[in-house]
């Protein structure tokens, strides 16, 4: 009798650690998944951004030796980066969270200046 009485407790304070300890999980992942929201990408993988938006600029308007790409390379950036900024909201392509870096890398791939009042760079595009 007294055994079941032990086992009966020990049960009782095993099942309050078992919900201590989901508890203590359920707040670190709530909290890892807040970091995750404020972590920047790491330099390499800001790099990575820039160039592959220059890499999409001369897919658009001709390599960097081009007179078309010398042109109009200021607009086209200035224009690539500020639908970046719009689409992640940041104030840099440098402040991308590390979360949304792969987005970053395929919104820039498949980015194409908008026909609003731009048209003139559209034009120029090879695309």
């Amino acid at each position: 009798m007294q055994e079941k009485l032990l086992l009966s407790r020990d049960e009782k304070q095993l099942q309050i650690r078992v919900a201590q300890a989901e508890e203590e999980n359920a707040r670190l992942i709530k909290e890892n998944n807040s970091l995750k929201k404020r972590v920047i990408c790491r330099r390499k993988e800001q790099d990575a951004l820039q160039l592959r938006g220059k890499v999409r600029l001369q897919e658009l308007l001709g390599l960097a030796v081009t007179d078309n790409f010398k042109l109009h390379k200021r607009r086209a950036f200035s224009l690539l980066w500020s639908d970046y900024r719009n689409r992640f909201g940041v104030r840099s392509y440098r402040d991308t969270l590390e979360i949304n870096y792969d987005e970053g890398i395929r919104f820039i791939g498949e980015w194409k200046p908008k026909n609003s009042g731009d048209s003139y760079l559209i034009g120029v595009c090879t695309l």
